[in-house]
């Protein structure tokens, strides 16, 4: 005859016994967007590629109402999900694919998910969207670098003049402005090496973006851009320095742009890279 006291411990045993049983809780379906919480809060630096679904509690899906997918690189090996949800969204949300929750970026109308190109090509096929790739624009731009005026004085504008030239090919809009809001225009870059060799240390100045346009350029167009060196570097003695300079455009086919997202493929981005040697006197 069984004692009481055994037939209570053997009965609290039986839901340890099926819980041993169990199987493991499967991983969400993948191609969905929901929300989340991450087991260790982000501590700061870059965000996390993704979470694996050990690494991370996630809740209800949202309901997609549109997604793109679209090349962020010339080199098309980065690439945007811009995937809106009903209602859009108030606080982060979680992409789910293969290899764990891919975190969002930016939220609100949609949330953008940052992927590489194996994870770009997996969630086209789970969310049935091409996967839209750059091409190639402004084979025939070319820049040229000059000093505007020989010598510079000390304390007196130095400026560095570019000419964009289209030299031949299709036609195509060039962006102006966009990062002048700040202390100067951060297209720009420049960097200076005096005589024995010492580089001259770079002006931190951040922008804030500004006013954007897009500049239409055909076979034959000619624009000239303007920046005073001396917001980058300060030269405070005579001599002979060597000068880097750079100016990064986006292109698009025409002056309507590559807006988000349906257009954002279409982007390409030209760093105008030269060199020169000026006199300060």
């Amino acid at each position: 005859m069984i004692s009481r006291r055994r037939f209570v411990q053997g009965a609290l045993a039986v839901p340890a016994l099926l819980g041993l049983a169990r199987p493991a809780l499967a991983a969400p379906r993948l191609g969905q967007v929901r929300r989340g919480r991450p087991l260790h809060p982000h501590g700061g630096g870059p965000l996390p590629a993704l979470y694996p679904y050990a690494a991370i509690k996630l809740g209800r899906a949202q309901p997609i109402r549109r997604a793109a997918l679209f090349a962020i690189a010339n080199a098309n090996d980065r690439y945007a999900a811009s995937i809106a949800t009903r209602g859009g969204a108030r606080e982060q949300l979680y992409l789910t694919v293969a290899a764990g929750a891919v975190p969002a970026s930016s939220w609100g109308d949609a949330s953008v998910f940052n992927l590489d190109r194996a994870t770009a090509d997996e969630v086209a096929a789970l969310l049935r969207v091409p996967r839209r790739d750059r091409t190639p624009l402004g084979a025939g731009l070319f820049g040229t670098w000059r000093a505007v005026s020989q010598p510079f004085t000390i304390g007196q504008p130095m400026p560095i003049a570019l000419t964009i030239a289209h030299t031949g090919g299709d036609p195509v809009a060039m962006t102006v402005g966009g990062r002048q809001r700040g202390p100067r225009d951060n297209r720009f870059a420049f960097t200076a090496t005096d005589r024995a060799g010492h580089a001259l240390p770079v002006i931190d100045a951040p922008d804030f973006g500004g006013v954007m346009a897009y500049r239409p350029l055909v076979a034959g167009d000619r624009v000239e851009l303007t920046a005073d060196l001396r917001d980058w570097v300060a030269i405070t003695a005579p001599g002979t320095y060597a000068i880097t300079c750079q100016h990064q455009v986006v292109l698009a086919p025409t002056t309507a742009g590559a807006p988000w997202p349906d257009h954002a493929h279409e982007a390409w981005d030209l760093t105008l890279a030269g060199a020169l040697t000026i006199t300060v006197a």
